[in-house]
């Protein structure tokens, strides 16, 4: 049943006169705007809460409404804003896929989210947002767009993070594997590399001056040299190379790598050098800090033309706390302090970006197949002496790579060869291997000592009870080097015991628990080194 508003002061049914029809039109027609003043200052009000950009255009894309977050994403005051074209605060690269989507959109269609670059006032800050709009319609017309902008550089941060995390988790996987193959291939060809350098040493101790063997016994130390070093280059992958540390002039080994790798140097090549004229130690191990830089400056001349030149540069650098350099490959940044910097710079063919992003993997190389390691390795070295690599290159122009390496605040210390000397008592080996055993016994024999060989624990206790003076013993890992220790200073607590090994002296006193060691040799086993510390130990007795 209908009902007929009725006037106040009038009766049911007495007519109401056009005035007061008027007025109350009128009362109704103010609370309905009053109501929508309000609505929209709330919506405005909550507008401006909210940590993304949001506006109104209207039919031709002009602004007629940003929120606050809006005018300081954009650089705009309260009021310079007002009728300024949406397209205006888009990357110019931006604007005419941004013209066609809002004529669409115009049209009446509905778009998804797309993806812009917002630019600044100042015309420098760019900031990559995504576009959410939908279209503002009145009287069954589409009259502007509501959009919503949201800032997207927290978000691509977090997706860079992202893979910057799995791309070292894949390196470290990548390191785990060849970790263990480095370890099965390190121990078998170091024996075999232990028999070949030991009996080279010794036919050079024994042959005369006048003897035409001596060229060919030389060549085979320096192969047998050169293979033990390439051992060394994959465990320094894996950060388990066994290192000799010293305090390391980096000038020398440049200008070494410089006089070894010019020999046969085509005529339009050439290698400059810009050394510091005075550059701190670094403390590492001089003969993987070599190869460093020798494998750097082969990397360069070979992506020499005919005629091309490649730079050494050293230099001192202060790394500031919190510094990073976009072109530092490994780690993310450098601990602040003071570092020595080698950089080699050449003027090659140079790497594309896909190629760049690669050159730092295991036998990854823009060379012939079969040329091993590659740069993989000067990042394994790096890495162990606590430094970091920087890469950049650019097609066609060249490439840099800068090493950073710790300074060292300890001088230099100058260690000079003596000549094998002869030396008294008798020494114990312990080892399962029997060639390995064998050259050890002919060193040791060699250097003056009479020499017994065991294979297992309970025969070198029998002989230790009869009387030795040192023992040697090829680490066998886990607890056995400790309870081998522990039983032969159950029968002379004084009694010097030496363990060798192709593993980095460090991790294999690690698992001792406590008990003493006397030395430790690595192998292939140095007879200078072999002698130094047999001397020093048999003199303290």
């Amino acid at each position: 049943m209908k009902r007929s508003l009725q006037v106040p002061g009038r009766e049911r049914g007495e007519p109401t006169s056009p005035a007061v029809s008027e007025r109350a039109a009128s009362r109704a027609l103010e609370n309905a705007e009053r109501r929508a003043d309000e609505a929209t200052q709330q919506y405005r009000a909550l507008a401006d809460m909210l940590p993304a950009l949001i506006g109104e255009t209207d039919a031709l894309g002009r602004l007629v409404f940003v929120n606050r977050y809006g005018l300081e994403l954009m650089g705009y005051g309260d009021d310079d804003w007002r009728g300024l074209p949406i397209l205006e605060v888009l990357a110019p690269a931006d604007r005419a896929r941004a013209a066609e989507n809002f004529g669409r959109r115009m049209a009446g269609e509905e778009l998804t989210p797309s993806t812009y670059t917002l630019v600044h006032k100042d015309g420098v800050t760019a900031v990559p947002v995504e576009l959410r709009a939908s279209n503002i319609v009145r009287d069954g017309r589409v009259v502007g767009a509501r959009c919503v902008l949201f800032d997207l550089r927290e978000r691509l941060a977090a997706e860079r993070e992202r893979l910057r995390y799995e791309q070292r988790a894949l390196s470290a996987q990548r390191l785990e594997s060849l970790g263990v193959l480095a370890g099965g291939v390190a121990h078998d060809f170091n024996n075999l590399l232990a028999v070949v350098l030991g009996n080279a040493e010794l036919a050079l101790l024994e042959l005369p001056g006048s003897s035409p063997a001596l060229p060919y016994v030389r060549d085979i130390r320096a192969a047998s040299q050169r293979a033990a070093g390439l051992t060394r280059q994959l465990l320094a992958y894996t950060g388990k190379a066994p290192f000799h540390w010293s305090d390391v002039d980096v000038n020398a080994l440049v200008r070494q790598g410089v006089r070894e790798a010019v020999v046969g140097l085509p005529p339009g090549q050439r290698v400059e050098l810009a050394l510091a004229d005075t550059l701190p130690f670094v403390h590492g191990d001089g003969e993987l800090l070599g190869q460093i830089v020798t494998n750097l400056l082969t990397n360069g001349l070979e992506s020499l033309d005919a005629t091309g030149s490649v730079v050494i540069e050293t230099r001192p650098v202060e790394v500031a706390p919190g510094a990073t350099s976009p072109a530092l490959v490994e780690p993310d940044h450098l601990p602040a302090g003071a570092y020595v910097r080698c950089s080699v710079l050449d003027d090659g063919a140079g790497m594309d970006a896909a190629t760049l992003s690669r050159i730092l993997e295991p036998f990854f190389t823009t060379k012939f197949t079969g040329r091993g390691l590659g740069l993989s390795v000067v990042l394994g070295v790096v890495r162990s002496h606590g430094g970091g690599l920087a890469l950049s290159s650019d097609l066609g122009r060249g490439t840099r790579v800068d090493v950073y390496l710790p300074a060292s605040a300890v001088p230099t210390v100058s260690r000079a060869n003596s000549a094998v000397a002869e030396l008294k008592g008798r020494a114990l080996v312990i080892d399962t291997e029997p060639s390995v055993a064998e050259i050890l016994r002919r060193i040791l024999r060699r250097l003056g000592l009479e020499v017994a060989t065991v294979t297992d624990a309970d025969s070198a206790a029998r002989v230790a009870a009869e009387g030795i003076d040192v023992a040697l013993a090829a680490s066998r890992g886990g607890s056995r080097d400790a309870d081998l220790i522990r039983r032969f200073h159950a029968l002379s607590p004084e009694l010097p015991v030496i363990l060798y090994s192709a593993e980095p002296e460090e991790i294999v006193r690690g698992r001792l628990a406590g008990e003493r060691l006397a030395g430790f040799l690595d192998k292939p086993f140095d007879l200078q080194a072999s002698r130094a510390l047999l001397r020093s130990l048999l003199a303290e007795g």
